[in-house]
């Protein structure tokens, strides 16, 4: 433990007007968090927080936001609590685009708090299980702090930093934050979705998959495939199954051969231990995961994302429902582009066809007319009816191509739409 406290006074560290930001997933420093949120009444003045990805551990408070700003990615970044309460604001950007505005000073981090291992020999921490935008924030904050906690794994990739770094640093032996817990028993309608998608996925892919009942299903559906490649924003139990059982070797791939490349892992325990100190995975920043130099490496690329709604014209939204933000734009276009630019790739957005209310989930128009992914970069639209192919296809052919994998009950109104204009 050497000589770090549990707690600090971070009145010494935060200014007033100052923003800060923190690691997210499995790496949020809960601790640090919790003791920026207890002592928000010292920093004498308002502050703002910047989330800059998903977080499950539902720390963050609508009260929270007497003193404090919250800005972030999307909806993804907070409670649900926060962004209905208006407590949230967003950044409708690609993630891709983050690293370039931090570094210009356009979206200016002053304090930031990490989650490590303990140092080496040679004093060197790990960052453990989320890379994302940490090297870039801390390239540019004038203060970083922090939480070392001797449970986190120590990834190899982009994740090495000196303890000397940190202006200061907490002593936090906690369990690390986990993911969602898999969906063992997905429903006929997943399984369905899953069948389509992996029709479209063969030998020697490189395949992204998110997190979710698909990214729990889908991977189970590929055991039969040979040398499959991962590149993608998230490593998940599902994809760890994949290389442990020696089908996503990577062999194929032309940048990182043999390596399931991603920005950080969304899990179990169990995942977090498969990857610790494991040469066949490497945690990358932001800046290589998305960048369209390393896309043009990946032949094959299948890239599966999630809307919450699709328009007969193939605009998708994946971030706003009933007006409130529940989705992010994140990586979803960077890897759309990079998916439909891949030689024997496919970009796939996977919906159900029906929300839990029973609305169809392809519309005539997006309901709050937020277009997430434009309609001239989408390539598949996939649901448990079926699978619409617009690449090729002229407005009305996608409206009906569309229509086609509506939920039968749905399908007349839409094509009445159409007709209608």
């Amino acid at each position: 433990m050497a000589n770090w406290p549990a707690e600090l006074r971070l009145a010494d560290y935060i200014r007033p007007g100052d923003t800060i930001s923190w690691s997210h997933a499995g790496a949020e420093p809960t601790t640090l968090v919790r003791q920026f949120l207890d002592q928000r009444h010292s920093y004498g003045g308002p502050v703002g927080a910047f989330l800059t990805g998903v977080s499950f551990s539902n720390i963050l408070a609508p009260e929270h936001a007497d003193v404090i700003r919250f800005r972030g990615i999307g909806g993804l970044t907070a409670p649900r609590a926060l962004a209905k309460a208006g407590k949230l604001e967003t950044l409708p950007k690609r993630y891709y685009e983050f690293p370039r505005l931090i570094a210009e000073g356009l979206l200016p981090i002053d304090v930031q708090f990490v989650t490590v291992s303990p140092p080496d020999a040679d004093g060197f921490c790990s960052l453990g299980v989320t890379v994302g935008l940490t090297n870039d924030i801390m390239a540019k904050a004038r203060v970083t702090i922090a939480e070392i906690n001797p449970r986190m794994p120590r990834i190899p990739g982009d994740t090495k930093v000196h303890v000397d770094r940190f202006a200061a640093a907490i002593w936090s032996d906690r369990p690390l934050v986990l993911g969602p817990a898999p969906v063992e028993d997905p429903s006929p309608s997943v399984m369905e979705i899953c069948r389509n998608i992996a029709g479209l996925i063969g030998d020697d892919a490189t395949v992204q998959i998110g997190i979710g009942s698909i990214g729990v299903m889908l991977p189970k559906m590929l055991m039969d495939r040979r040398d499959i490649g991962i590149h993608s924003a998230i490593l998940t139990d599902g994809l760890m199954d994949l290389v442990e059982a020696g089908v996503a070797t990577g062999r194929s791939k032309r940048v990182d051969t043999g390596i399931a490349v991603a920005g950080e892992l969304v899990g179990t325990e169990r995942l977090y231990a498969f990857a610790d100190g494991n040469e066949r995975v490497a945690l990358r920043g932001t800046s290589y995961v998305l960048s369209p130099d390393t896309f043009a490496g990946l032949d094959r690329l299948v890239s599966v994302n999630s809307a919450l709604e699709v328009d007969l014209s193939g605009q998708v939204n994946a971030e706003t429902l009933g007006g409130v933000n529940v989705g992010a734009i994140g990586g979803q276009v960077d890897f759309v582009r990079g998916a439909s630019r891949s030689p024997g790739g496919a970009s796939i957005i996977a919906l159900q066809a029906v929300a839990g209310n029973g609305k169809s989930r392809i519309v005539s128009r997006l309901a709050d007319g937020v277009v997430t992914t434009a309609r001239s970069e989408v390539g598949f639209i996939i649901t448990e009816y079926g699978v619409a192919d617009l690449r090729a296809k002229t407005v009305s052919e996608r409206a009906e191509a569309l229509a086609a994998i509506a939920h039968p009950d749905h399908r007349a109104a839409l094509l009445r739409d159409l007709a209608e204009g």
